[in-house]
């Protein structure tokens, strides 16, 4: 389970200011307002704040299935292509087993609901996802399904795997594709939250508004952002991110294969480039939305005032123009400083120029990632 002592000591390790970026104050109960509006605040309205709190580089992750164009349907299917666009859901626990079980009218087999009658999900790493149908009247069906599949009824109605489920099985059902332990499932209204563990199954539930992720100072920052700027888009998926997602510090392994004389030329590299990068912010939230024309790439970083959100941008431009992904991805590029309640959003939009199924902007920046090369986000 995430606990806040790994907080302290990501803020020893990461240094340089990173956890004096955000003064964060003692959070009122969130207000129905431009943070909480939108299927995204709502989602986040369910997760309980210590999510916040924990320093991994991608705290949340979250999957609006119905926003997706009709394009990406065919015959009531996800079209290849819709699921090569959704390369963030693919790391929810409930998606890992669609490469095992090799199609996706396996995998609504094994989990008893249709990609069709899925409205969102939302997932915070390998320990919870929050599964919406469409429909709230499935929700009963689904329980009979898990219960199929070897859950047994707990004390409040909850239901729960045994804790020694085999790996293979684990890997070919969306309902077991926990880390290993008692996977829970329970409903919470019109959802069902699927946790790694009964425990984890109660912090999920029934969280109350001034416990919530929304309570956060920071993220309620960004989220005002996105929406301010998502106008009449429709975000498809999105992930809630740390400065350690784009914090260069450089990889030791880099040098194993280098002679002196060429790893001192890295570092020398590196020293010039310090500072060049973006002032450090607190949260960030990269969205995927689906545009009237077509998609487009929001981000929005949480900052405590407009005046380093107005550098952040600047920084970002001078950097954007450098960069390969911008030669990489055709697009138009906005910036705007959003201010909120308790600070300011850098917000960039990204517009790709071509119309089409696939986010060529979300997917540039997805694959710098991946492979740990340079993007504009950068922190050094």
């Amino acid at each position: 389970m995430i606990r806040r002592t790994l907080l302290a000591a990501a803020c020893i390790a990461l240094s340089g200011g990173l956890c004096a970026v955000w003064s964060p104050t003692r959070a009122e109960p969130p207000a129905a307002d431009a943070a909480t509006s939108g299927t995204l605040g709502q989602a986040l309205g369910r997760l309980p704040r210590v999510v916040t709190q924990n320093p991994a580089a991608i705290q949340a992750v979250f999957l609006d299935l119905s926003a997706l164009p009709k394009a990406a349907w065919q015959d009531g299917q996800l079209s290849p292509e819709a699921f090569r666009r959704l390369m963030l859901a693919a790391t929810m626990p409930p998606f890992k087993p669609l490469s095992m079980l090799g199609s996706a009218s396996a995998w609504e087999q094994a989990s008893g609901i249709p990609f069709a009658a899925l409205d969102t999900v939302t997932a915070v790493e390998d320990v919870v996802a929050i599964w919406r149908p469409r429909d709230p009247a499935r929700i009963p069906a689904l329980q009979t399904h898990i219960r199929g599949l070897g859950f047994t009824a707990t004390q409040g109605g909850s239901l729960t795997a045994a804790e020694d489920t085999p790996f293979t099985l684990r890997m070919q059902n969306p309902w077991l594709a926990m880390k290993p332990g008692p996977t829970s499932v329970g409903r919470d209204g019109d959802v069902l939250i699927q946790a790694a563990s009964p425990a984890g199954l109660r912090a999920f539930t029934a969280v109350p508004a001034a416990e919530s992720a929304l309570a956060d100072p920071a993220l309620r920052v960004a989220l005002s952002g996105l929406n301010a700027q998502l106008g009449q888009g429709r975000l498809v998926q999105a992930a809630i991110f740390t400065p350690a997602m784009t914090l260069r510090t450089g990889d030791p392994a880099q040098f194993m294969d280098m002679t002196p004389g060429q790893s001192s030329d890295v570092v020398r590299r590196q020293a010039e480039s310090a500072g060049q990068g973006l002032p450090p912010y607190a949260r960030g939230i990269m969205a995927d939305v689906e545009g009237a024309a077509a998609p487009a790439l929001l981000i929005s970083l949480a900052y405590p005032d407009c005046g380093t959100a107005e550098a952040a941008l600047a920084r970002f431009a001078t950097a954007w123009e450098a960069s390969p992904l911008n030669a990489a991805t055709p697009s138009d590029i906005t910036r705007k400083a959003v201010r909120a309640e308790q600070g300011c959003a850098a917000v960039i939009t990204i517009q790709q120029e071509r119309p089409g199924l696939r986010n060529v902007p979300m997917q540039s920046f997805h694959d710098a990632y991946m492979r740990r090369n340079p993007t504009p986000l950068d922190i050094h």
